[in-house]
């Protein structure tokens, strides 16, 4: 059952996304940096810690044991995606990236994620938002595990600027989305189980 919730995860993930960011391109706003975005270096092998996050993901989904936590993080996740992509449709944003020009392995890796992912959909940040709704379902079920979840939704978030592929102000919408989306998870979710998940 658990497998089957990652891949409509995914699946969401992957029309709303690129659909979102394939209509919204044309139309972009340029975002400018802040003080803080300018006081962060861009650090390339930062990117292994940005790449945390796909790790995190289908990790989440095992160690979750509740029928209940697992419902409402797949329905918190799904919904984290639909409101952020239709920002990214609605008010769709675009930033400058840094031109990468060392061969090293972390350089090579950001080079691939360039590809695959284009320099829209900025704001918010669904990276941060996905990290942040798998920290506070973690942390629901293992204070100890949960801990070790925020400090790495820290990690990832300050990565995603210094990878400059986020500005300060994707991060706190990133925040917002993710919290709006734990208050939907929980109303659509009605009726509370503690089974265990098989």
């Amino acid at each position: 059952m658990r497998w089957n919730y990652l891949i409509s995860v995914l699946l969401v993930f992957a029309i709303f996304y690129f659909a979102a960011s394939f209509f919204g391109t044309p139309r972009a706003v340029l975002l400018e940096p802040t003080e803080v975005d300018q006081a962060l270096p861009f650090m390339a092998w930062t990117v292994w810690v940005y790449a945390i996050t796909y790790v995190m993901l289908p990790l989440t989904f095992l160690l979750l044991r509740s029928v209940e936590n697992l419902k409402k993080f797949t329905y918190a996740m799904v919904s984290a995606i639909i409101l952020a992509s239709g920002v990214f449709y609605w008010y769709p944003t675009l930033m400058k990236r840094p031109q990468i020009v060392d061969d090293g392995i972390a350089e090579g890796a950001l080079k691939l994620l360039h590809m695959v992912d284009p320099p829209t959909n900025c704001f918010p940040s669904l990276h941060v938002a996905m990290m942040v709704l798998m920290a506070f379902y973690l942390h629901k079920e293992s204070k100890g595990v949960g801990w070790f979840a925020w400090l790495l939704t820290l990690l990832v978030s300050v990565s995603t600027m210094t990878t400059k592929q986020h500005y300060f102000v994707d991060v706190l919408g990133g925040v917002v989305v993710a919290s709006l989306s734990v208050i939907i998870a929980a109303k659509l979710v009605k009726c509370p189980s503690r089974e265990a998940v098989t």
